[in-house]
Order: structure tokens, then C-alpha cells, then sequence
């Protein structure tokens, strides 16, 4: 123990004053670390960057047999592709940048300190729906035999950018509309709202009574990660107009519609809602394969409460909040709205 503790007093590692890098939402970043060296010498330090294989949430492919990849509705499943980040890297008061197909050196005298500048940008033209990650680290290794690295991992893609819809948007086939669990249904169909008793998509009206299996499901993948992921309940006659309909707005309804006689309970996302199914924040890609209205709206404001439920018509709406968006602003949001869901009597829930 002696032996060690004189070795660190007189042999004082160098340091790195930044220990991880985190990409930003838009793909690329840039900023600066500090090296230190504490030793009573001049120290020559070598930079290099090694990059990893590129990542991937969604892989080749759009199906998911027997739901491979998800615990608890989320994707936990990362596959390896052949991109990787590059990086150029810049010492202070050096005259250019260097890339990262060649090393970095510097010298820093006894006891002082250097800024190395560095850019990080993952490759263009990568495939979105593949919600790719990259990673990699920036190696330092000094002439006293030190080896340091700073990781780096986050974003391969602009997350904010008008490209990067947050849930799937393919249409859906004859097949998945006769049942929401067909085999070959692809991942990134749009969202669907069936009827619990057999899976059938529920179309632009259908009578529910909410009563054991005679309930509506909400079918939605989200493809990305997502600054919000909501359910919502509106009345049926809501001005709210989305970004995609689960029916068509230019035919004329069955029969007219029945106000329910229930005040909104708050506003959320520039929407006022009777109710919310489903909220989360920050999420990783999930997969709301399940999404049974067995269960009372909860509050908006004040949140966490039970709310009840009257007979009358309703519609539920699908939202993603893209990061770096406002959540007060209703057109920021991607939202999906349902047919027209009558709930013909006064419910309440066991």
C-alpha cells in the first residue's frame, strides 16, 4: 500500500476534463476538451479516433415475428450496420483541423493544460426508419505509456428534423384491417384504432358499450424516441384538425352525434381533452400493441386522477412530440385521430 501511494505522488496521471460525449438531437456536435498534465516534464500526446459500427433500433426488414426485441412494449434490440461517425479533431492554436483518418499529436509543457476542439458528424443519406445510433471513442495516448478515451454515442439523424415522423405511416392492407394481429402486419403501419371482440378495424364509426371485450384498442408504433408519446380522449366534435386521419373527413357520419354531457377536463399539447389513456415522456421506440380502453380517463389538470365517463361520442387521438419542438403548440405535434368512438351508455369502470 506504502509503495502505491509513493508511486501516485510521484507519478501523477494525466487527465481529460470531459468524460463522455453525448451526441446531439440533430446528429452532429461540436465542442472542446481540456488535457492536463500534472508531471514536472513536457508530455507528447497522441489523438486518434475509433469509430464503431453504426447501430440500428428498426434493422432490415419491417416485421417482428412473436415481438422480438420488445420487453414491456419498448425496443431493446440493437443490430450493428456498416456506417460509422466521423471526426476531425483541432488543438488550440494549431493553424487547421485534422479528420479522423490521421492522428492528432500536441505537446503540453509541465503542469499546463490544452484545448483540442472536435466535430462529430454521422454519414447523410442514412435510412431514418432504421433509428440509427452511432458511436465510437477519441483515444489519447501520451510518451509517459498513458492511454485515455473519451466515448462518444448518440444520434445518427436530425431527431427534430420534418423527415423524422416519430411513428409509422405505411398504409394498412386489407388484411390488417380484418385483424390488427396479422402476422404480416409491418412495423411501421399506420396507427389503428379495432374493436377488442375481434380485432377488426374499427373504421370511421362504431357503437361501443365499453363492457368486457366490446372496447376499442389502440394499435401505434412509435419509431423513434419522442419528447412526448400521448393517448388522448377529444369529444367527437372537436375543431382539433391532425396531422393524419384514421378515416375519411369527407364522408358523411351514420346517424348524428351525441355530445357528452362532461366538461373537458384541461388542455394539453394545445388540445383541450376530455381525458388521457396514455402519456409518456423521453421514451425509447414502444410499441403500444395493446392499448385497451378498459379503463377510466385520467385527469389532465390537476393530472393523476380517475375521471368518469359519459354516454355520447368521442373520438381518441395518437401524439408524438418530436424533441426540440414546443409542447404548447398544437401543429408541433404528430398526431393521428380516430373515427368516431359512440360510447352508448353512462360507464363505469370496475
Amino acid at each position: 500500500m506504502c509503495l502505491i501511494q509513493a508511486y501516485n505522488a510521484i507519478f501523477q496521471s494525466s487527465t481529460v476534463s470531459v468524460g463522455e460525449i453525448n451526441l446531439s438531437l440533430d446528429g452532429t456536435t461540436s465542442g472542446n476538451f481540456t488535457i492536463h498534465n500534472p508531471s514536472a516534464d513536457a508530455v507528447d500526446y497522441t489523438l486518434d479516433h475509433t469509430p464503431a459500427n453504426g447501430m440500428a433500433y428498426f434493422p432490415e426488414g419491417s416485421t417482428r415475428p412473436n415481438q422480438t426485441g420488445y420487453t414491456d412494449y419498448i425496443y431493446h434490440h440493437l443490430t450493428p450496420l456498416s456506417f460509422s461517425a466521423s471526426l476531425s479533431l483541432k488543438v488550440e492554436g494549431s493553424d487547421a483541423s485534422q479528420d479522423s483518418s490521421s492522428a492528432v499529436t500536441t505537446t503540453i509543457g509541465a503542469g499546463e493544460s490544452q484545448t483540442v476542439f472536435f466535430d462529430i458528424r454521422a454519414p447523410e443519406g442514412l435510412a431514418l426508419k432504421d433509428v440509427p445510433v452511432a458511436s465510437g471513442f477519441i483515444g489519447i495516448s501520451s510518451s509517459r505509456n498513458e492511454s485515455l478515451s473519451i466515448p462518444y454515442i448518440g444520434p445518427a439523424y436530425d431527431y427534430t428534423g420534418d423527415d423524422a415522423v416519430p411513428f409509422g405511416m405505411r398504409p394498412l392492407t386489407d388484411a390488417d384491417r380484418a385483424d390488427a394481429w396479422a402476422p404480416t402486419r409491418d412495423i411501421f403501419a399506420a396507427p389503428e384504432v379495432y374493436v377488442g371482440t375481434d380485432r377488426h378495424d374499427m373504421g370511421d364509426y362504431r357503437a361501443f358499450t365499453l363492457n368486457g371485450s366490446d372496447v376499442p384498442v389502440t394499435y401505434m408504433t412509435t419509431t423513434q424516441a419522442a419528447q412526448w408519446n400521448r393517448v388522448d380522449i377529444v369529444r367527437a366534435s372537436t375543431n382539433f384538425t391532425p396531422t393524419y386521419y384514421g378515416y375519411d373527413p369527407s364522408k358523411q357520419l351514420p346517424g348524428n352525434l351525441t355530445e357528452p354531457d362532461i366538461a373537458d377536463n384541461g388542455t394539453f399539447g394545445g388540445v383541450s381533452l376530455i381525458g388521457v389513456l396514455f402519456a409518456e415522456s423521453g421514451t425509447m421506440p414502444v410499441a403500444l400493441v395493446n392499448g385497451v380502453w378498459d379503463f377510466p380517463p385520467q385527469s389532465i389538470d390537476p393530472p393523476g386522477y380517475s375521471l368518469p365517463l359519459k354516454k355520447g361520442s368521442y373520438r381518441l387521438i395518437m401524439r408524438c412530440l418530436r424533441f426540440g419542438r414546443d409542447e404548447n403548440d398544437a401543429s408541433a405535434w404528430d398526431s393521428w385521430m380516430s373515427g368516431v368512438i359512440d360510447v352508448s351508455r353512462d360507464v363505469t369502470f370496475g
